[in-house]
C-alpha cells in the first residue's frame, strides 16, 4: 500500500469510530495482526452476533 492509501485507511478507520489509534508508521512493515484486528472489528460492528 501507498503512504496515500495508508492514510485514507487511517482516516477512514477514525471517521468509523475505531477506538485505537492507527499509525502510519505501523504499515511500514506488513502487520497482518493489525489487519485482521481491524477486520475483526469492522465485522462486529456490521454483524453483532459474531
Amino acid at each position: 500500500m501507498s503512504f496515500r492509501d495508508v492514510r485514507a485507511l487511517t482516516e477512514r478507520m477514525r471517521f468509523l469510530g475505531y477506538p485505537k489509534l492507527i499509525s502510519v508508521e505501523a504499515f511500514r512493515q506488513p502487520n497482518f495482526e493489525l489487519v485482521a484486528e481491524l477486520l475483526v472489528w469492522l465485522v462486529k460492528r456490521y454483524i453483532p452476533m459474531v
